[in-house]
């Protein structure tokens, strides 16, 4: 049995701040929710949700229910969407890509988008004895507005992905799937819960203790979707291992005569060195800190290796990418 393709929106209930490079004294969000960050944030609600129902509190338990989710829970990358702007009821998704003119998000420049969606606040560390700012602690963070001015007036920011659910029950953390996103259900040790229930409100990113990051979901725009169906332009063609065609076959670039552009992924690609051909967009590696359970949080070094960043697009030798677990992406037609 494949997976079960569902359509989430969540609704911003605040700013988002998701960690991305520093420039100087600049800390800069990503334009998007990672599919890591999400990861983290179901794995965290669904965890807590099951300790609620009787689970005996343990850190193991974070840790079985975070692998039992990054396997037959997965997520795409989540992306800002506004309803509404141009047409009633139309909807417009700001998710990256690279084009002959530079970097655009949706049908935006760079500089548009980060002019209606990016604000930031300043701070800086004080000195109590004197109630003066300490020397060289001014610094500034970038965040992602949960509401914006558009032509047509103040427009709700949303977050628009997708989720992939697959029936396991085999081990002590199960997932018992339905083709109704209401019924299915997450179990740890005989205790289940609603995965809709885990998801209904979340939190995501950093600075959460002044209120960043919340993200409550659409339930009524939960949408089931269908093999063949368009994920961020791409087609999902299988829904056994997640592999998705971008609407272009290498037979008929041959025809054409010429390399073809096909549309940009949604998420981190996986580099592989393989007849890669030419490629519009940007490297880079993906190292973060996570959980050790000797350590503590945030105390060791995770790398996947180098990935093309969201937004790239690629000629005619890639045309089928492939989602692993935590939103990541890898090449399905190199083999």
């Amino acid at each position: 049995m494949g997976y079960t393709c569902f359509e989430l929106r969540f609704k911003a209930r605040s700013p988002i701040f998701i960690g991305s490079r520093k420039i100087g004294f600049i800390q800069q969000t990503r334009r998007y929710i990672p599919g890591k960050t999400l990861w983290g944030a179901i794995t965290s609600n669904v965890a807590r949700k099951l300790i609620d129902e009787g689970v005996k509190y343990n850190p193991k338990v974070y840790e079985k229910v975070g692998k039992c989710i990054e396997g037959y829970v997965k997520n795409t990358y989540f992306f800002p969407e506004i309803i509404g702007q141009k047409k009633r009821n139309s909807k417009d998704t700001f998710n990256p890509s690279f084009t002959k003119e530079g970097l655009k998000y949706g049908q935006c420049s760079e500089r548009e988008f980060e002019s209606t969606f990016i604000s930031s606040f300043v701070s800086t560390a004080t000195l109590g004895s004197r109630n003066s700012a300490m020397d060289e602690s001014l610094h500034e963070t970038e965040y992602i507005l949960n509401k914006v001015n558009c032509k047509t007036g103040v427009k709700q920011v949303y977050w628009k992905g997708y989720l992939f659910v697959k029936e396991d029950i085999s081990g002590k953390c199960s997932v018992k799937n339905s083709e109704e996103f209401e019924e299915i259900e997450l179990g740890y040790e005989g205790k289940s819960i609603k995965l809709l229930e885990a998801l209904s409100e979340i939190r995501v990113g950093g600075d959460l203790r002044y209120g960043f990051g919340t993200l409550e979901l659409c339930k009524n725009k939960v949408k089931k979707i269908e093999k063949g169906a368009s994920v961020f332009n791409w087609d999902l063609e299988n829904t056994d291992r997640l592999i998705f065609n971008n609407g272009c076959t290498n037979e008929e670039s041959a025809v054409s005569g010429k390399n073809f552009e096909g549309n940009p992924i949604f998420g981190h690609l996986l580099l592989n060195t393989d007849e890669i051909g030419t490629y519009r967009g940007e490297l880079e590696p993906l190292v973060g800190r996570i959980y050790d359970s000797k350590k503590g949080f945030g105390r060791r070094l995770d790398s996947n290796g180098v990935a093309f960043v969201p937004g790239t697009c690629f000629g005619d030798k890639i045309n089928k990418i492939e989602l692993d677990s935590c939103g990541l992406l890898k090449f399905s037609n190199l083999d």
